[in-house]
Order: C-alpha cells, then structure tokens, then sequence
C-alpha cells in the first residue's frame, strides 16, 4: 500500500475524528447534509443485489466517462467487455456470492452523485474505482460518501482504509 494514501483506523468512527483532529471535517460533513436536505435530501447506499449494482455502475460509468472527456482521455471503460466485467464484479458481491467487493453510492434529491467501489481483504478496505459528478458547486459528493465509507469501516472493524492509486 501506498502510505500517503492509506491510514489506520480507530475502533469507533469518534476515536478516528478526535484523533485525526477532524472536528472541521465533521461541521463540514453536517453542512454537506443540510445542502443535500435542501436539494430533496441525501442517501449513502450500498448495493445489495445485481440491478441495484447495474444502476450504480451505470451511474459511474456516465461520470467517468464525462471526466475522461473533459480531459481530453480515452474512456478506459467504453468496451462492453469491461463494463461486463464490473457488473459481474459487483454484481455477484450484491447478490450474496462471497466476494470481498462492495459497491457504495451517495444519492441526493433521487439523482446519483458519487459511486464508488472497493475490496475488503485482509482488515483493509481499499478504494478499487470511484466517480462523483463533477460541477456541483456547493456540493463534495466525493467526500461526503469517503466520509461515510470511513465510518462504516470503522464499524465493521476494519483495520485501514486504503484510497489507491487508481488506474
């Protein structure tokens, strides 16, 4: 793992923030919430079964492939194939085979801002590909579902949190 972008985690989600001095951090997340409640309210969610896993990466698949664009890269998940093998990926993990993948989404007012998939191996959970719709001005979807994710690893004992380096 790269340790510029992986840390340990605390066995509860408060420890981590008063550890990690995250008292900003937390007024930022609860002015994020009364953003999202003011746009028809928010919802952090995990798939739990094949379509909602198609929804979600079709969802990422929109963003990624918007933000290669701006950029000016190739799409490198345009191929059928690939985007097969996502479905199959996160798919199977969602409908209860035993795979150590999950797919989260940050929905706000019904519309999905930021997705993001991760493995859990080892005690580490570790952020495999991540999409967040880009140009919302008052909004950091991206941060807002991390920040959800974080705690929810804290939760469920994880020992580290790994962002990646991404492809």
């Amino acid at each position: 793992p790269n340790l510029a972008l992986s840390f340990a985690l605390e066995p509860s989600f408060e420890q981590l923030i008063k550890h990690r001095s995250g008292a900003r951090k937390l007024k930022k997340m609860r002015q994020q919430a009364r953003r999202m409640d003011e746009r028809g309210g928010w919802a952090c969610e995990v798939a739990q079964n094949s379509a909602q896993a198609k929804e979600l990466l079709n969802a990422f698949f929109v963003m990624k492939s918007k933000r290669f664009e701006e950029f000016g890269l190739k799409d490198t998940f345009e191929r059928r194939e690939i985007k097969d093998f996502f479905n199959a990926l996160f798919g199977a993990e969602a409908d209860g085979v035993k795979a150590p993948f999950r797919l989260d989404g940050l929905r706000v007012g019904g519309e999905i801002l930021a997705v993001a998939g991760s493995s859990v191996r080892h005690g580490t959970n570790i952020v495999e590909c991540g999409a967040v719709r880009a140009h919302e001005p008052t909004l950091s979807p991206g941060d807002f579902l991390f920040h959800h994710m974080i705690k929810r690893a804290c939760e469920d004992g994880t020992d580290a949190f790994d962002f990646g380096v991404g492809d």
